[in-house]
């Protein structure tokens, strides 16, 4: 009788909260973007402008409710992302080289791209290429900030900070 109990009560313990593979997969991705220093730059960054948030949110309201009620989770099927916030609604494709971002009901489309060749991240939008930072050695990175200031930066605690302060510089200009 007592097995009986625990087995029949144990469908009360098992969760449905699903298995935000879309923060996993992009926290995966930090991983493997470079040595710790470079993933702890890419980490903060998008702490910044809020993509953990924004993937946090998408697995929580809606890729897991599809996986709980569907037994599949689409952002293990494809590559293609949809996030909606005050600004409009998104579509998200990854690349082979980066990332594109197009506005739904419009032509705008965002390209974030990887140069393997140059170890540059850059944005790409109205015909416009726009450097966002450069791997200049195995312990070195270049900030490009978007007066066109060029910031070197190591790829330490200390380089980590200055670019935390570059960051923080921009996000409270723009408030």
């Amino acid at each position: 009788m007592v097995i009986s109990a625990l087995l029949s009560s144990s469908i009360f313990f098992s969760s449905c909260i699903g298995s935000f593979t879309l923060c996993n997969k992009l926290l995966s991705w930090n991983h493997t973007v470079g040595d710790q220093f470079i993933n702890e730059m890419v980490f903060v960054g998008f702490c910044i402008i809020q993509v953990y948030s924004v993937a946090w949110l998408a697995d929580a309201l809606i890729f897991n409710a599809i996986e709980f009620w569907t037994g599949e989770n689409p952002v293990v099927e494809g590559t293609i992302k949809k996030v909606s916030n005050e600004n409009g609604h998104f579509t998200i494709t990854a690349e082979q080289e980066g990332y594109r971002v197009e506005k739904e009901g419009s032509d705008e489309v965002v390209n974030f791209r990887y140069n393997q060749e140059n170890k540059v991240w850059s944005l790409e939008a109205n015909e416009e290429t726009i450097p966002l930072f450069q791997f200049t050695g195995e312990k070195e990175v270049v900030m490009f900030l978007p007066e066109g200031k060029a910031i070197p930066a190591t790829l330490d605690n200390a380089g980590v900070l200055a670019f935390k302060q570059a960051l923080n510089h921009i996000y409270y200009a723009a408030l």
